[in-house]
């Protein structure tokens, strides 16, 4: 996909160009473009999504938090915390103009989740990838995706381990 920079005023359009490429995958993930990841971060997420899928019952998991952040130095060079402490997501109150709800994450050893969806980080069955609000949200885009798979009857689930990093 190529996008006029001019086009790009945030998020929201590429990610709604992106999910069109969805064609029945197994799997689905969204990420922010500033995302890097850990080694073997795809065994992984399917591992966790497997195992939250046993323990909770539940054949419909969305992985979700914040990312642990990162550094980037003037060169170039990535540093990942030396111990990434996984997060989960907590509901903080409401922007004051629009009143739509935001969250933010807090320190977890991940598993059950309270039912919020963060949009710049999400792993489930492939089936997930058609929830998508499209190219014209941005503030609501994390309460539409909690709303959607709350009310498709998914379970949501902290991953235990940091195995997507954010800017």
């Amino acid at each position: 996909i190529t996008l006029d920079s001019s086009l790009a005023t945030g998020p929201m359009l590429p990610r709604y160009l992106c999910q069109g490429l969805y064609s029945s995958e197994d799997y689905y993930l969204s990420v922010d473009s500033h995302t890097i990841f850990r080694r073997n971060w795809d065994s992984y997420l399917i591992s966790e999504l497997s195992h939250a899928e046993k323990k909770s019952g539940n054949d419909k998991v969305v992985l979700t938090t914040y990312p642990t952040g990162y550094r980037r130095d003037a060169e170039g060079n990535v540093t990942l915390p030396s111990t990434p402490t996984p997060t989960t997501l907590k509901y903080s109150g409401t922007t004051k103009r629009e009143g739509v709800p935001r969250q933010k994450s807090s320190p977890s050893s991940g598993g059950p989740a309270p039912p919020l969806v963060a949009a710049g980080y999400y792993f489930c069955r492939g089936l997930g990838a058609e929830y998508f609000p499209g190219h014209d949200v941005f503030f609501g885009e994390e309460p539409y995706l909690s709303i959607t798979f709350y009310n498709r009857g998914y379970t949501f689930w902290a991953p235990r381990q940091a195995a997507v990093f954010t800017l």
